[in-house]
């Protein structure tokens, strides 16, 4: 996986095609940065996420980027620690959007946010397996 950029692209979050959310890759704070699979900060005036580059698309006026908004997973830093793998219960509304293998945001009180890897959805219960990534 690439590594995280520092700065936020300032996009806008109801451009959205068939792919997902969409811009001009020469918008880019670093367009360099923006390979499939990245992780990227991204902002909408005072909202911000986090994204995942899709693809890009050549156009007539320039390359599209695709991006696919990352869902954000609470974690009670008080409970795993610093663990690099860990189980934590997810909000239902959150975790409808999960399956094995998706990358997702992960956040908690005074803590950095970090991307992480769901390991696994558990069909019987809200816990949710995920591993921090490098």
């Amino acid at each position: 996986m690439a590594p995280v950029s520092a700065h936020a692209w300032e996009l806008d979050f109801t451009n959205e095609d068939d792919n997902g959310i969409w811009a001009w890759l020469d918008e880019a704070p670093d367009p360099a940065a923006a390979t499939p699979g990245a992780v990227l900060p991204l902002a909408d005036g005072e909202d911000s996420a986090m994204g995942e580059v899709v693809d890009l698309v050549a156009h007539d006026q320039g390359t599209i980027v695709h991006l696919r908004l990352l869902p954000r997973l609470f974690v009670d830093y008080m409970l795993v620690g610093h663990a690099r793998r860990f189980t934590t219960p997810a909000w239902a509304e959150v975790r409808q959007h999960l399956r094995d293998g998706a990358l997702v945001i992960v956040f908690g009180d005074d803590v950095p946010e970090a991307a992480a890897r769901v390991l696994h959805v558990s069909p019987d219960s809200p816990d949710v397996e995920v591993e921090l990534l490098p």
